[in-house]
């Protein structure tokens, strides 16, 4: 696809869709707990930044995104998110800090909150860059069938 006039970047990336009606979801390691995104833990988290652009408050995130956190005490080891949804779906996101990478933080947090999103009668996917070797196999791993390759068009601001 040739991008139309005014992109700034092309990021090829992957959609996947079709995840299972069910995903095992793992138990909690000793001392590990989950928490739903609130005001407090929204000034905390990695994606902060990307959360604020997205929906521009803070609120509106609270209003209409889902989010847990895979917490030891009061440290946050992994962020899962459920945003941009419409037509009873979801898109999952997660993002792990460095120290906690490679411990399946990742698919624990994300097989709990595709349960709340389940729970709700809400289906999920997933987006990454096609670049995000994670990303993929973590899609694929929670049990994704159909993966398409997709594109994202960035745009300059004109303000």
């Amino acid at each position: 696809m040739i991008p139309p006039p005014g992109v700034t970047h092309d990021i090829k990336r992957y959609e996947f869709l079709d995840s299972p009606a069910s995903i095992t979801q793992h138990e909690l390691a000793e001392g590990l707990h989950l928490k739903k995104i609130d005001q407090a833990l929204f000034s905390r988290f990695l994606w902060n930044a990307e959360m604020t652009l997205e929906y521009v408050t803070s609120e509106n995130f609270l209003k209409w995104g889902l989010g847990l956190c895979l917490m030891r005490g009061d440290e946050i080891c992994c962020e899962s998110y459920a945003v941009f949804h419409a037509n009873r779906r979801y898109v999952l996101g997660v993002i792990t800090p460095k120290a906690f990478r490679g411990l399946g933080y990742g698919y624990t947090t994300c097989s709990h909150l595709t349960g709340i999103c389940a729970s709700m009668g809400f289906q999920t996917s997933w987006s990454c860059h096609q670049t995000n070797e994670a990303s993929t196999a973590l899609a694929r791993k929670l049990g994704y069938r159909t993966q398409r390759e997709c594109q994202m068009l960035n745009y300059a601001s004109t303000a």
